[in-house]
């Protein structure tokens, strides 16, 4: 699958997304990040953080909860991409810390993996739970791990 056929929804990271730039820089996929704390500055698109690299997908940023995002994200991804987008696959990524310890709780019921399911034509869901200090990838690579810049803690 093409990259940009890989929706990936990051739960929970805090006030800034750290892992959903991460996604859609250094494996292009279409990341959103999705938290109630989401700094004013990350919401939104952000084409000025993808277009630097030949290989980055797209990185949007939704202020609420994974219900919130179920009855208006699918909306606000179609309108900032440039034609009618299908994703192949759907990878949802819950961050636990110390302020938010169960991130992907209820994504089981309702308004969870299967509704998520239905509203991208019943795309498979990979369900990861991370901890605030495993931002890696499935190759074990950590990619960007020396960026600085507003999203980064130093």
């Amino acid at each position: 699958s093409e990259p940009l056929n890989i929706l990936c929804l990051v739960l929970g990271e805090g006030s800034f997304p750290r892992t959903a730039i991460l996604a859609a820089i250094c494996q292009g996929w279409v990341a959103v990040a999705i938290d109630e704390n989401l700094h004013p500055e990350w919401r939104g698109s952000r084409d000025d953080i993808t277009n630097s690299s030949a290989t980055a997908g797209k990185y949007f940023g939704f202020k609420g909860s994974m219900k919130d995002f179920l009855v208006n994200g699918q909306r606000i991804i179609q309108a900032n991409m440039s034609e009618t987008h299908y994703f192949h696959h759907i990878i949802m990524i819950g961050i636990e810390s110390q302020n938010n310890s169960r991130p992907l709780h209820g994504v089981g019921g309702l308004f969870g993996v299967a509704d998520l399911r239905e509203l991208y034509d019943r795309a498979p869901v990979t369900v990861v739970s991370l901890s605030s200090g495993e931002s890696t990838f499935s190759d074990g690579s950590s990619c960007c791990q020396n960026m600085r810049g507003p999203f980064s803690s130093e």
